[in-house]
């Protein structure tokens, strides 16, 4: 499993910042276990301690 954050283009509008979006998934099989929404560009090991959002169904 490995964990990425990401920053998201076009977020940023005005005078607020881009929004960071960080995402555990199993590389091998390129299936994405949870994406969450962090405030700011935060450590993954930092992040990952906030609860998951909910599974939602691919396809």
């Amino acid at each position: 499993m490995t964990v990425d954050g990401k920053t998201q283009r076009g977020t940023a509008t005005g005078g607020n910042a881009a929004q960071h979006r960080l995402g555990a998934q199993l590389a091998a099989d390129a299936i994405v276990i949870t994406q969450i929404d962090v405030a700011a560009k935060t450590p993954a090991t930092a992040a990952t301690s906030r609860p998951p959002l909910p599974a939602t169904p691919s396809g």
